[in-house]
């Protein structure tokens, strides 16, 4: 029983990884992510498994839901941004958005499941080779939420590759050190100090 699951998750992974592969007339490496309109009661184009949607999507609130979904189901246990940075994300095309819009597009309805994996993919391949050069914040923000979505994935090779270079562009961006190490240790009350070394 468990052998033919493996053997039909591997077969479902084949034809996905073919869908991947196929380029579209309609993909722009340097476009920001167009979501379906969706309609209640409208239904999208069918497709077959494995093959991919040939059509052009437009939804002009499509970052308000995707900002949306961010906020209620991945900020909360997973907070790396400030809500005022995520809405300014939102505010016109960057890295943290492509990221963003990376994971939260799983979570939007009505949308084909192959037309999400490929934007998707495609989101994250850009956000990484746009990340890799500059040394920001901005880009190990984007590499920290790329990183959720690979470990929910269970990609840990990816997952562990994405983690380990936050950590080498964090020790590396001079401007990131200095604004951080800069700021002020807290200090504890005296009372609290007292009590500490009072036997």
């Amino acid at each position: 029983m468990c052998l033919s699951w493996i053997n039909g998750w591997r077969r479902m992974n084949a034809l996905e990884g073919q869908a991947l592969h196929e380029p579209s007339e309609h993909a722009s490496h340097d476009s920001p992510l167009i979501l379906p309109e969706v309609h209640r009661g409208t239904e999208l184009p069918s497709t077959q498994p494995g093959m991919m949607v040939d059509a052009v999507y437009t939804m002009p609130t499509g970052s308000d839901e995707l900002q949306s979904v961010w906020l209620q189901k991945y900020h909360p246990w997973f907070p790396i941004m400030h809500h005022t940075s995520i809405v300014s994300a939102f505010s016109e095309p960057s890295l943290v958005q492509k990221a963003i819009t990376a994971v939260t597009i799983w979570d939007i309805p009505g949308l084909p499941l192959e037309w999400r994996q490929s934007q998707s993919e495609k989101l994250r391949q850009e956000a990484i080779l746009a990340a890799m050069p500059s040394l920001n914040l901005a880009s190990i923000q984007a590499l920290l939420i790329l990183a959720i979505l690979y470990w929910g994935e269970g990609s840990w090779t990816m997952y562990s590759n994405v983690i380990a270079m936050c950590k080498r562009l964090g020790k590396t961006d001079r401007d990131f050190h200095i604004k951080y190490l800069q700021d002020p240790p807290r200090r504890a009350s005296p009372h609290i100090l007292d009590g500490r070394n009072a036997r």
